[in-house]
C-alpha cells in the first residue's frame, strides 16, 4: 500500500457536524508525485554532468600540484567525486528499473 492510499483511507473528523469520514488525497497527491518522478532524471543527468566536469578539473589540478599535500587533496577530493558519480548512476539505474515495472 503506498502512501497515497494510506491518507486516502484514513479517516478524518468531518466539518460542521458531520459524523466522519474519508479523506481522498488521491486526486492531489497523483500530479504532485508524477510531477516530481518526471523531473528526477532530468536534474540527476545535470549534477552528473557537473560532477564530472569538477572530476576533471581535480584531475587537471592534481597533474599540476608540486607539493605532496595537494596532489594528495586533489586526488582525495576526486576519489569522493568518482564515487558519488557512481552512487548516483547506481540508484538512477535502480529507480529506472522501479518506474518501469509500475502500473500507472
Amino acid at each position: 500500500m503506498n502512501p497515497v492510499e494510506v491518507l486516502a483511507s484514513s479517516s478524518g473528523t468531518g466539518g460542521s457536524g458531520s459524523g466522519g469520514g474519508t479523506v481522498d488525497f488521491s486526486g492531489a497527491a497523483t500530479p504532485v508525485v508524477q510531477l516530481i518522478n518526471s523531473l528526477l532524471g532530468p536534474v540527476i543527468s545535470v549534477v552528473v554532468a557537473v560532477a564530472a566536469v569538477y572530476c576533471v578539473i581535480l584531475g587537471v589540478k592534481l597533474a599540476k600540484a608540486d607539493e605532496p599535500q595537494e596532489r594528495e587533496n586533489a586526488l582525495c577530493q576526486t576519489g569522493k567525486i568518482t564515487c558519488l558519480l557512481n552512487l548516483m548512476e547506481r540508484n538512477s539505474r535502480r529507480r529506472s528499473v522501479y518506474s518501469k515495472g509500475q502500473k500507472n
